[in-house]
């Protein structure tokens, strides 16, 4: 008959071989080290087809959950300058995780917004 003993050592072998295979994302570990190739970025080509693909279902001037639209420039200004937007979409603590239920936009998307709202967040 095998002895207790001997069950929870195997218990705890087998534990730490689960353990083992746990997955680290290294670029939210450490950030990305990859080079998006951003430049020039323009609000109309650059910007808005990212608003659209991952905002405009749900912050559209139709839809506006939560009270908050995003389509058209000056509905996207406020939460520019709020941080609102870039906190939101980095999932940085204080601010609701967008896009809502999905994982985070990839690093080049938020690298995008990220550079066009430090160049100003101009409605080019």
């Amino acid at each position: 008959m095998i002895k207790p003993f001997f069950i929870f050592i195997i218990f705890l072998i087998g534990l730490s071989a689960l353990q083992s295979c746990y997955y680290d994302n290294e670029e939210e570990l450490y950030g990305a080290a990859v080079d998006c190739g951003l430049g020039n970025l323009s609000y109309t080509e650059d910007i808005v087809p990212i608003l659209d693909r991952f905002c405009y279902e749900c912050h559209d001037d139709f839809n506006q959950l939560g009270g908050i639209t995003l389509e058209g420039h000056s509905n996207v200004i406020p939460h520019v300058e709020s941080q609102a937007l870039l906190g939101s979409i980095k999932h940085d603590p204080g601010y609701s995780a967008m896009p809502d239920n999905a994982p985070k936009m990839d690093f080049c998307r938020i690298e995008a917004i990220e550079i066009w709202i430090a160049e100003g967040a101009l409605d080019n």
